[in-house]
């Protein structure tokens, strides 16, 4: 069999056989060859011990499939969470489908050389990258491979030491997996977010001074009613000691997020300096509203800042 194959120009490590005789699979693995097994009803007593894989009808790529399609899903979803992106559901299983069926055809091909492995892969990663991540520049493309490359390192070995608990199941166990790394990366993303949001606040209200963490909070679309400035939300506790009981105050409706609405007393502050890093924002006259609750459930920051404090101050400098 080898010598036949070389008169014909094929390599032994290129070459994949499908047989459903033990002695021609026996031959196929004696000489290098991968083999594959397919169950044949009418030869009887076969035990296809020789054979990489072994396929009953086309049940093993149906499992292929399915095995592959949430794994994609896994890997989009964990890549999407890496990158702090909102994922559709549609557009992740839209793809996950295409790259699964796209990996099946590579399995059912009677040959496989390294040239025909490596155009597989290159489609699949773009499949996964353009439309599971939806990037197109070559910039964004290259980096969301890289992080599907660095996501399908950390979960294959997080599947590698979770194979230790052989009576599982696999995809149970690629389940188990995935959800035990999307919630540490949600959390690590969601506190790492917030602490490049967090920065500090000097309020200036009757010539007193008080220094308190706040949060720039995109999600911020409070405004009052009269003339529909921006709102900004501190703590009572936070800021009773700047409040002498003279400041004019008046109302802001508020709803919460679980729908129930409620009154907050708001101030117009003499000037709020906001400072990260190196950079600082003076804004003269900000409107903040007073809630006896707490902001922060950890208590990192005490205020929260309206994303348009900028615009509204440009606008009022500009007038």
């Amino acid at each position: 069999m080898e010598e036949k194959l070389l008169q014909a120009g094929y390599r032994t490590e290129e070459t994949l056989l499908i047989a459903a005789e033990d002695a021609t699979l026996q031959n196929g693995r004696e000489i290098g060859l991968a083999t594959i097994a397919f169950v044949n009803q009418k030869k009887n007593g076969q035990t296809y011990s020789a054979a990489d894989i072994v396929v009953e009808g086309f049940e093993e790529v149906d499992f292929y499939f399915l095995e592959s399609f949430l794994t994609d899903v896994a890997l989009l979803i964990l890549v999407k969470t890496v990158m702090r992106e909102k994922w559709k559901a549609k557009r992740i299983a839209g793809t996950a489908v295409l790259e699964s069926m796209w990996s099946c055809i590579e399995l059912l091909l009677p040959f496989r050389g390294s040239f025909t492995a490596t155009f597989f892969w290159i489609v699949s990663v773009l499949l996964l990258v353009m439309g599971g991540l939806g990037k197109r520049t070559a910039k964004e493309v290259l980096y969301g491979a890289l992080l599907l490359g660095i996501s399908s390192f950390c979960f294959g070995g997080a599947l590698y030491v979770a194979e230790t608990f052989r009576y599982i199941p696999g995809i149970f166990v690629k389940m188990a997996v995935f959800l035990i790394l999307w919630m540490l990366l949600y959390l690590y993303t969601e506190t790492d977010q917030n602490r490049q949001r967090i920065c500090e606040v000097s309020l200036w209200q009757c010539g007193k001074n008080r220094k308190v963490k706040a949060l720039y909070d995109t999600g911020n679309r409070l405004r009052e009613p009269y003339k529909k400035r921006p709102v900004n939300i501190i703590e009572y506790e936070a800021a009773k000691e700047l409040l002498d009981g003279k400041e004019n105050v008046f109302l802001i409706p508020y709803r919460t997020v679980s729908g129930s609405g409620e009154m907050l007393r708001g101030i117009v502050f003499d000037r709020m300096i906001v400072s990260k890093g190196r950079k600082t924002e003076i804004y003269e006259h900000p409107v903040i509203a007073l809630t006896g609750e707490r902001v922060s459930s950890d208590g990192s920051y005490q205020m929260i800042l309206h994303p348009d404090n900028r615009k509204n101050q440009e606008e009022k400098d500009y007038v």
